[in-house]
């Protein structure tokens, strides 16, 4: 299936995407310590690996990780966004993704899997 996303997109319309799974990252928003925060970040990037490994074995053809906008809460600075996007980057993700073909928005990000 073809796909355009540009900057004046509504990011709900990777929803469209046929075999997709989503993986919401809100909940990952931490009101309290700083412990607490590094706490949600750590299992944010278990998560996000581990739904790339179940994606692809189920056979999904995209993931779409929800995971907010960016935001400067000070000594809090690292967000869901900033440790998805990081571990895309990395070679653990290598094995389960496109990354040329990986798409990230300010909301979310959505990933092609490699066969």
């Amino acid at each position: 299936m073809a796909f355009r996303y540009d900057e004046n997109s509504n990011w709900s319309e990777f929803r469209k995407l046929p075999n997709h799974r989503e993986v919401d990252f809100h909940w990952a928003v931490v009101d309290g310590t700083s412990f607490e925060h590094w706490r949600a970040m750590s299992e944010v990037g278990r998560v996000t690996l581990r739904a790339l490994q179940e994606a692809q074995r189920s056979g999904a053809s995209y993931l779409l990780l929800l995971h907010g906008c960016p935001m400067d809460d000070g000594e809090m600075q690292t967000t869901a966004r900033s440790v998805i996007r990081g571990l895309m980057r990395s070679k653990a993700a290598t094995p389960y993704i496109v990354r040329n073909q990986c798409i990230h928005t300010t909301a979310a990000s959505w990933r092609p899997f490699a066969s």
